[in-house]
């Protein structure tokens, strides 16, 4: 009964520390993902009212304010957005706290080969509200030209206010694995004394840590 005892405790911080690393891997997917983050999604060849997308802000630090637009017809390339769009952030009192407008040539955004990208604005927020905020963006002047392209206006972490906790985020998927494995090896003699639960569920979280680096979002 005492060795039961030892190899059950041995198993519970083997499975807890484990769970804690693939816990700060899922993390870091999320973040690189940019899940949460909001995308506006635009016809640039149409004028549109206020579009918007709400999101909520987790953890201070600085976002990036992007236009980006995704083009296959070679014929296009090259050509400047001669267009006109407004893009307001909203906090979740309602106050705006970004509003800019980028008139025709403004921003140097024009079709591109395949995906291309210009900084609109920069913008640091801070968190301390579950409340929702929101992007909102309309297209005042449209223009002809970027009528079979894709455009988005979307907020983007800065990822460089990281530093190496972006890093460490990322490699967790090692350990988590490693700690996982000795939780099921441990649990292997454990369930020979008919101790079975402990040996199933390290194995059903191992398959789920396994399915989620497959299928992971991004």
């Amino acid at each position: 009964m005492t060795d039961t005892r030892i190899l059950l405790g041995i198993w519970v911080l083997l499975l807890v520390s484990g769970l804690a690393a693939a816990a700060l891997f899922g993390q870091g997917v999320l973040r690189d993902s940019h899940h949460g983050e909001p995308v506006v999604h635009l016809d640039l060849s149409k004028e549109t009212d206020w579009i918007a997308a709400p999101f909520r802000v987790w953890r201070e630090g600085r976002h990036r304010l992007l236009l980006s637009s995704v083009n296959h017809d070679d014929r296009l390339v090259g050509r400047p957005f001669r267009g006109e769009i407004e893009v307001r952030i909203v906090d979740p009192s309602g106050t705006v706290v970004l509003e800019r407008g980028y008139p025709p040539g403004s921003i140097g955004h024009a079709v591109p080969s395949n995906y291309g990208d210009v900084r609109l604005d920069s913008i640091r927020i801070r968190s301390g509200s579950l409340g929702r905020w929101a992007l909102l963006v309309r297209v005042t002047a449209a223009d002809a030209a970027f009528e079979t392209v894709r455009s988005e206006v979307k907020l983007r972490t800065d990822q460089r206010e990281l530093g190496m906790g972006g890093l460490i985020n990322t490699v967790m998927i090692l350990p988590a694995g490693l700690l996982l494995a000795l939780a099921a090896l441990v649990a292997v003699p454990l369930a020979r004394r008919d101790h079975r639960s402990p040996l199933i569920l390290t194995l059903s979280l191992l398959l789920a840590l396994a399915l989620f680096v497959r299928w992971r979002p991004g």
